[in-house]
């Protein structure tokens, strides 16, 4: 809409921002202060194109900038100072740095991304990013550089047979690069290139992924391959569909792969794949991350989503701006409000305090039961914590759970709740 706005007369502008306020406050109604933290899920949203890691530090490249959060995806800040091109394409880490692939050009951060440097690969439009120990590949579609030990790059698709690149791959310790009409490897830092496409269709390669032992492919309008020798041969897989796969991550013993309008999961190494059922109100997925066990999907006008007690739940949509706005409030405590219909109609709500919390929470309720129960469940659903909740206000010692993101279930003579809490 902005490209249409730019060109009307400014009174046009100024109408159709009212009406777009108007919209965002018909949408996301009227919370009380009880419910800031649902109410920090309406904002407009920027197209997440990838996401990097860094320790405990999570970054998201959208095409207004970089967002980063520092406590598991909860809260996200902009952190775009000296990124002369805003449209990121790609991200990796090397070590302490972290690399930003633009529209126009190769940038690098020192600070966690406080403030970026552009690079020797200036005003050229980067298409993928992947790192491999002191190492970083660099896709520029037409060639491929490499940046080893913190120099200059260096041409490396020099000797490669065709100059149409889509991605890069790295698998046991060796380079794979796929094109269109193939997939070539190297051993020897790219002076010797290898064909390994018996068993796969020459035309059509969309998608090359490593994962463990396993290499995957997606092939247009044919869909799913598996290599377990390398790359040296090629199986279909047994039931998938046609869908075009944009992206595979692996989370744990999971192989994900997304198209633009769905989500696969495999669970026995790529050999058959079962869709997830779609909550992510039919935007276009565009990529996929996994992080400390947490699967982040980003989308095209949706914001972010992530997957937590087996339900694809949406973190909220991001806007990304040219200061460093955080765009989800200072949590103190969680408390459900008006927003959630069956607490509402029970007339039960719940505050949890401190969070992020690192020893214990607290957690108050409105009603006078005592011996009510909680449980505490993981992302893949599994309960890692339960106990009695003796009175209206009530004190859980957590220390022993890992950090991450939880979700607090908890029943008081029949009223339940559930909501989420942040372990650092």
């Amino acid at each position: 809409m902005k490209n249409y706005i730019n060109d009307m007369p400014d009174f046009m502008e100024k109408t159709m921002k009212k009406v777009t306020l108007l919209y965002i406050l018909i949408v996301c109604g009227t919370y009380s202060t009880q419910a800031q933290l649902q109410q920090s899920r309406c904002f407009y949203s920027d197209r997440i194109h990838a996401f990097a890691s860094s320790g405990t530090t999570i970054y998201a490249g959208t095409k207004k900038g970089i967002i980063r959060s520092n406590d598991m995806g909860v809260r996200w800040q902009n952190k775009s100072s000296g990124l002369i091109n805003l449209h990121i394409t790609s991200m990796a880490t090397v070590g302490t740095l972290l690399y930003a692939g633009t529209e126009r050009g190769l940038f690098k951060s020192s600070d966690n991304g406080e403030t970026w440097l552009g690079t020797a690969l200036s005003s050229v439009r980067v298409i993928s990013l992947i790192s491999n120990g002191n190492e970083i590949y660099i896709n520029l579609g037409d060639k491929i550089y490499r940046i080893k030990d913190k120099v200059k790059p260096e041409l490396f698709s020099i000797n490669l047979p065709f100059d149409k690149f889509i991605d890069i791959v790295i698998h046991n310790n060796r380079v794979y690069v796929h094109g269109h009409y193939g997939i070539y490897t190297t051993d020897d830092d790219g002076f010797n290139w290898k064909s390994f496409n018996n068993g796969l269709p020459m035309l059509g390669i969309n998608t090359l992924y490593s994962a463990g032992k396993t290499l995957f492919s997606y092939v247009e309008s044919e869909g799913i391959y598996r290599s377990n020798d390398n790359g040296e041969t090629w199986h279909k897989a047994a039931n998938y569909t046609k869908h075009p796969i944009v992206k595979f991550i692996k989370n744990g013993g999971d192989i994900i792969a997304i198209s633009h309008s769905e989500i696969f999961i495999s669970t026995d190494d790529g050999i058959t794949w079962t869709m997830e059922e779609n909550s992510w109100n039919s935007s276009q997925l565009t990529t996929v991350y996994t992080f400390n066990g947490i699967i982040f999907i980003g989308t095209k006008d949706a914001g972010i989503y992530w997957k937590v007690n087996n339900k694809w739940e949406n973190v909220g949509t991001i806007t990304v701006g040219t200061t460093n706005n955080v765009w989800k409030p200072e949590i103190q405590s969680i408390t459900t409000g008006v927003e959630n219909s069956e607490n509402a109609q029970n007339n039960f709500t719940v505050s949890i305090f401190p969070m992020p919390a690192k020893e214990s929470i607290t957690v108050h309720n409105n009603t006078n039961i005592e011996n009510g129960t909680y449980s505490i469940i993981n992302h893949i659903g599994e309960i890692v914590q339960q106990g009695i909740i003796p009175a209206k206000t009530h004190t859980i010692d957590i220390h022993t759970l890992p950090a991450g993101m939880y979700i607090f279930s908890m029943d008081m003579g029949g009223k339940g709740v559930k909501e989420k809490i942040l372990v650092q």
